[in-house]
């Protein structure tokens, strides 16, 4: 999928070049996440309308059984609705990991039941998270030119600035475990049946793990230690993906532009999990020679 991908975010960053400004949030951020992994999952074109709102319900749901929670639990079974249905009549895009789940059930290979579940739980973590970062790569790139600087100057630096970026802004900001048995976390004994939350923004800025933790350095030698994508067995399944689409869209912006600013203020958006952002307003001065778009070839 790289090539696919590489020029989907050539494309959209082109575009954006010539308008000159643009909301990170809106028109650059989502671009990759809301095409590639719908066609990846079979989601159907004409279903997609509403996949930003499920998946930020999503999230929602996922985190104290507040206001948010409660008026999120509609939207969510909407999707799962909207999945049961797709999935009833076979309708997923052709050559998908969609398709091949219905033929498995033909198959005798799937219960038919597992289908929905599947496609959302593959769909809806791999939107808000993905956007996240993307996002808010481009605001601290942005928000500090000298290190947009060393990019330019060494596009090999584009993985380190993504880890980075998911360590100093985690998409993620924590999750809950209960612990199935007695156990003990450094000093601290944990009863079985404890309720615990992992908070993944605290780790990644742990004074004892990263130096200078709340310092945004794109050279920094152990960013990749950054927890944004959980760990070990809990490790995030679609972490490559959003690494290849993370990684695209900072390469593209590399590549044709020059200077990168913030143009106003930005503000947050509200969700249970996700650490989100409402707008993220842009101007950018295209380099010498990217002064025309790319073809789509």
């Amino acid at each position: 999928m790289k090539t696919t991908v590489e020029r989907l975010a050539t494309l959209c960053v082109a575009d954006l070049v010539q308008r000159g400004s643009f909301d990170a949030v809106a028109d650059l951020a989502p671009a990759l996440p809301l095409t590639v992994v719908p066609d990846l999952i079979g989601w159907p074109a004409g279903g997609r309308t509403h996949l930003l709102e499920w998946a930020g319900a999503t999230f929602d749901l996922l985190g104290p059984l507040n206001a948010r929670a409660r008026q999120a639990a509609p939207l969510v079974q909407a999707m799962h609705e909207f999945a049961v249905v797709i999935a009833a009549e076979g309708n997923l895009l052709p050559g998908s990991i969609g398709a091949a789940m219905i033929e498995a059930a033909r198959r005798g290979e799937l219960e038919p039941a597992q289908i929905p579940p599947l496609l959302v739980g593959f769909l809806a973590p791999s939107l808000d998270t993905t956007i996240s970062a993307i996002g808010s790569a481009v605001w601290l790139l942005a928000s500090h030119p000298e290190q947009w600087e060393r990019l330019k100057a060494d596009p090999s630096l584009i993985p380190k600035a993504f880890n980075e970026t998911v360590r100093l802004e985690s998409p993620i900001r924590a999750f809950s475990r209960v612990a199935s048995r007695d156990t003990s976390i450094g000093n601290h004994d944990i009863d079985a049946g404890s309720r615990l939350i992992v908070f993944y923004a605290s780790a990644n800025r742990d004074e004892r793990q990263f130096d200078r933790p709340d310092e945004f350095d794109i050279c920094r030698s152990n960013a990749a230690e950054q927890l944004g994508f959980g760990y070990g067995a809990h490790g995030c399944a679609g972490q490559g993906l959003a690494r290849l689409e993370g990684h695209a869209v900072l390469r593209a912006l590399v590549d044709q532009v020059d200077t990168l600013q913030p143009a106003g203020t930005p503000t947050r958006g509200l969700n249970n999990l996700i650490s989100s952002w409402a707008n993220l307003p842009m101007t950018v001065q295209a380099s010498d020679r990217t002064s025309s778009p790319p073809s789509a070839r």
